[in-house]
């Protein structure tokens, strides 16, 4: 199985740091030959004055080739750290194999996490369309629930044989909840 994001990532900053520490140590190493560089000039065109004053034609001939050997020496050296200096720059691109990989994997890990974040607002869409359907059957037992708590067959008896089944003498002097308790007795007898 190939590195995952967090370790690919690591991989790369790692791989970075190395690059960067190299390249400064080389235009490190750079700079001091191109300091002996210069110093080697200095010396060679102090030579070549006082041969040029002398008027020694070997001497000048001599340190006129040695400056010049050491002024191309320092224009080499010169373009050398221009170079890695832009490499340094540059450094953050790094490894364009390893980028890619890392590209390859953020791409892959959002996408399933996209896939993922798409399954699961279906599931939570089912889920409320569910709730929706048991509210909806919870409201329809609860009209039924009220409509069987009143006491309707009371009413009924009481409406259609209440007469028959109270003496009218007796229904007369009662309210009424209390000849509705009389036909709830006669039922529940």
């Amino acid at each position: 199985m190939g590195k995952n994001l967090s370790e690919l990532i690591e991989e790369f900053k790692e791989n970075t740091r190395a690059r960067k520490e190299k390249i400064n140590k080389n235009i490190e190493e750079l700079k001091r030959q191109a300091q002996e560089l210069e110093e080697k000039i200095k010396a060679s065109t102090a030579k070549l004055v006082d041969c040029e004053l002398a008027g020694d034609e070997a001497g000048i001939k001599k340190h006129s080739d040695e400056t010049k050997k050491h002024q191309e020496d320092l224009a080499l050296v010169k373009a050398k750290i221009e170079a890695y200096g832009a490499e340094l720059e540059r450094t953050g691109q790094g490894d364009v194999e390893l980028l890619e990989k890392i590209r390859q994997q953020a791409k892959a890990a959002r996408e399933a996490r996209m896939a993922k974040q798409r399954e699961l607002a279906e599931e939570r869409k089912k889920v409320e369309e569910k709730i929706q359907e048991l509210e909806a059957k919870k409201g329809e037992l609860e009209k039924e629930i009220e409509r069987l708590s009143r006491d309707a067959e009371v009413g009924a008896v009481l409406s259609n044989l209440g007469n028959l089944l109270i003496p009218a003498e007796k229904a007369k002097s009662m309210l009424l909840h209390e000849k509705e308790r009389e036909i709830k007795r006669w039922i529940e007898s």
